[in-house]
């Protein structure tokens, strides 16, 4: 089958730009739908797990249901080589210097995402698992995860639950991303959160405050702590940490959410500086972004929000897992430090 993936490939090379991008957009019709077949299919079934008590590894892969899995995998990848060979800049991660697309740039590597079954997390792994990279994603809801893990494709993706400071538990992550892929070489600090109660700092419950703090800022320290010991120090890599853009903005409802961020932020200079040269730490400081996470907050006032974007629109997890794609790759090897904004212009208008 793979040389005769090649061949095909071979021949749409030869033919000029117009004529490879009609051919592969007709050979490329089959794929997309056996592969939206097969993960029908894996929904129906996916009740079926095995999930490892002690380590509570929700591996979507092991157990009777690999064939399955395997089929969709084949077929998501053949669709998106397919439509990539065409020149579709929306499935194809970059152009070469002789102008053909190609899947590339992260290829065999593997990833951890924090947070990684929903939202923004999900939407992170995603964008790295269509580039090529393995990725193991975490969460509190065991059910949950194995959903999310499936979803991502089996074979490449696997799910551990936990909580996000937990030291042990990002210990044993790490610790499996290596077993089951051979290597940890990105990191990607998304989860975080906060609780809302409306009152001022000088009003507000001291200890709802530091769960912020705990969850948004320790929390990365221990995963970093973890990946840095388990794989980074030895072998380098890459770690993105996810902020806000209430960062930078003083508003009610932000109070420990805002500067549990801003600590985010200056903790990514700091690691950049302390790791470098063999890892490089940036950030990416989402917008609104609409989530179950945010939803609340926009929801009835879509409109003036949407307002305040020069952009227009809202934005969406694949906006984010781009951004972080292109920050963990070698596309970016000489940034580190950086904190990138990716907010549709919201910042400009500061309202």
């Amino acid at each position: 089958m793979k040389r005769h993936l090649g061949a095909i490939f071979t021949k749409l090379e030869a033919s000029s730009r117009l004529e490879a991008v009609s051919k592969a957009a007709s050979i490329g019709l089959i794929a997309p739908i056996g592969y939206n077949f097969a993960r029908g299919c894996w929904r129906h079934i996916r009740g079926v797990f095995v999930t490892d008590k002690r380590t509570k590894i929700c591996d979507p892969w092991a157990g009777c249901c690999r064939p399955l899995v395997l089929i969709e995998s084949i077929f998501r990848r053949v669709s998106v080589l397919l439509l990539s060979r065409g020149g579709d800049p929306k499935v194809a991660a970059g152009a070469t210097k002789e102008g053909s697309w190609t899947v590339t740039g992260l290829n065999g590597k593997t990833a951890l995402v924090t947070g990684g079954r929903t939202g923004i997390g999900f939407g992170i792994a995603t964008a790295l698992v269509e580039r090529g990279a393995n990725v193991v994603i975490t969460s509190r809801s065991e059910d949950k995860l194995r959903v999310a893990a499936a979803e991502l494709g089996g074979e490449h993706a696997f799910g551990i639950a936990g909580e996000a400071n937990d030291p042990e538990h990002a210990r044993n992550a790490v610790a499996a991303a290596v077993e089951r892929f051979g290597s940890l070489d990105l990191l990607v600090n998304n989860v975080g959160g906060t609780e809302r109660d409306g009152r001022r700092l000088v009003d507000t419950d001291v200890t709802a405050y530091r769960r912020t703090i705990e969850l948004n800022l320790m929390s990365a320290l221990t995963w970093v702590q973890a990946a840095w010991h388990g794989w980074l120090a030895e072998h380098g890599g890459a770690i993105v940490n996810i902020s806000s853009i209430a960062s930078k903005l003083a508003v009610p409802d932000g109070t420990s959410y805002g500067t549990a961020k801003a600590a985010v932020n200056h903790f990514t200079r700091q690691m950049a500086n302390e790791l470098a040269p063999g890892v490089r730490v940036n950030c990416v400081e989402a917008g609104t972004v609409l989530t179950d996470f945010t939803r609340a907050n926009v929801e009835g006032r879509q409109e003036k929000v949407v307002g305040s974007i020069p952009l227009k629109r809202l934005g969406t997890p694949a906006d984010i897992g781009a951004a972080v794609a292109f920050l963990l790759s070698d596309d970016a090897a000489w940034i580190t430090g950086h904190t990138l904004v990716v907010d549709g212009g919201r910042l400009l208008h500061n309202r």
